[in-house]
């Protein structure tokens, strides 16, 4: 579980919101069978690794139509970029999904080499600019 302090974990959940509503809207007239849920501040929707582990990433998004999970995102703080959480990650990558990463400018080297065997996931990072959250793609893993 992450620890962080409290000007990163207000920074972890505002990000969290901006991705929910400008990417991760669904359902959505062009994607109606996916579903997003979002588990901060409260858990929502646990996914479930095969041997029945219950995770809790960022964001999950469902395709309603098979009941399987499409997407799972995780945004990680300065403070989280880290093995231990790469553990998580590789939970995460395991449930047969897309997994996108999450992580501030500058950590992109070392989320890439934490995860460089995590083949389709989508490394993305942020920064602040004046009031709003710049999101921008550091890498697509092959």
């Amino acid at each position: 579980m992450a620890r962080r302090d409290i000007e990163e974990q207000v920074m972890h959940d505002h990000v969290v919101k901006v991705l929910r509503k400008e990417y991760y809207g669904y359902p959505s007239r062009a994607h109606p069978h996916l579903m997003a849920y979002v588990n901060h501040p409260s858990k929502v929707k646990a996914v479930f690794t095969f041997d029945r582990k219950e995770l809790f990433p960022d964001i999950v998004v469902i395709d309603t139509q098979t009941d399987r999970v499409a997407v799972v995102a995780e945004v990680e703080t300065e403070s989280t970029v880290n093995s231990e959480e790469e553990a998580e990650w590789a939970s995460f990558r395991r449930l047969d999904a897309k997994l996108h990463l999450y992580f501030p400018r500058g950590c992109g080297p070392k989320v890439a080499e934490l995860c460089r065997n995590y083949k389709g996931t989508d490394l993305m990072q942020y920064y602040r600019e004046g009031d709003r959250y710049i999101i921008e793609k550091f890498a697509a893993l092959p």
